[in-house]
């Protein structure tokens, strides 16, 4: 009985999980079993939601992370290709290809009766710690350190989008990836979100909407001559 239209679906795109998806990809672990329950529970938790529903009043804040921790992972090259993640041709790097947002956007239910709801966005890739292992990376992080800090509350971290971005500072020697890296990653985006907890802005009253637009954007193939 819930309209479509009533329905929000992240895909949330993390290299470090069993494939749920028919698309291929080469680092991906495939368990038929881990994809047959991943599809109930995802039907059970919309009921759990839906059973839990209440009156709310919504309020929201957006504000910068104190530290950068996500970077454009295209740049433009010397010789004029386009390349993701140089490496150690940083030498050879121009300039990104974009700019990174480094805002953390919150958007908090308070409800009567009823544990509070918080959603927290931010862009960057979730591949923070690689290999195959099965993890939920820094949007693991970034819910558990919410509920922890906020025991009232309940967290969903929506991943905003992240294509041309991931954690990597191409300017650094230092370790970057890593289950500690998106440990901290979580915390980094935590406090941002504690920091805006309190001074978020009330929402006009009556129904909230999302809205989704596509853009279609030539693949750079051009070489050097262009």
């Amino acid at each position: 009985g819930l309209p479509v239209d009533h329905v929000m679906i992240m895909a949330l795109h993390q290299h470090t999980s069993m494939r749920v998806a028919d698309a291929w990809e080469r680092s991906a672990l495939t368990d038929e079993t881990y994809r047959s329950v991943f599809y109930r529970k995802f039907c059970d938790v919309a009921q759990m939601a839906i059973a839990d529903m209440s009156d709310a009043v919504a309020s929201r804040a957006a504000g910068e992370t104190p530290e950068k921790i996500a970077f454009i992972r295209r740049y433009r090259m010397q010789d004029g290709s386009v390349m993701t993640n140089p490496g150690k041709r940083r030498d050879e790097v121009v300039a990104p290809v974009g700019e990174q947002d480094h805002h953390v956007r919150l958007v908090r239910f308070v409800r009567e009766g009823k544990k509070d709801i918080a959603l927290v966005n931010f862009s960057t890739h979730p591949d923070t710690i690689g290999g195959k292992q099965i993890s939920a990376d820094w949007p693991g992080f970034v819910r558990r350190f919410v509920e922890q800090d906020h025991p009232d509350t309940h967290c969903i971290c929506i991943n905003g989008c992240q294509g041309d971005s991931n954690h990597v500072n191409i300017y650094s020697d230092e370790k970057q990836s890593g289950y500690f890296r998106a440990e901290h990653m979580g915390r980094v985006i935590t406090d941002t979100a504690n920091a805006l907890w309190d001074a978020t802005a009330p929402c006009a009253e009556g129904a909230l909407y999302s809205a989704d637009r596509l853009v279609w954007n030539l693949t750079n193939k051009q070489g050097i001559e262009d």
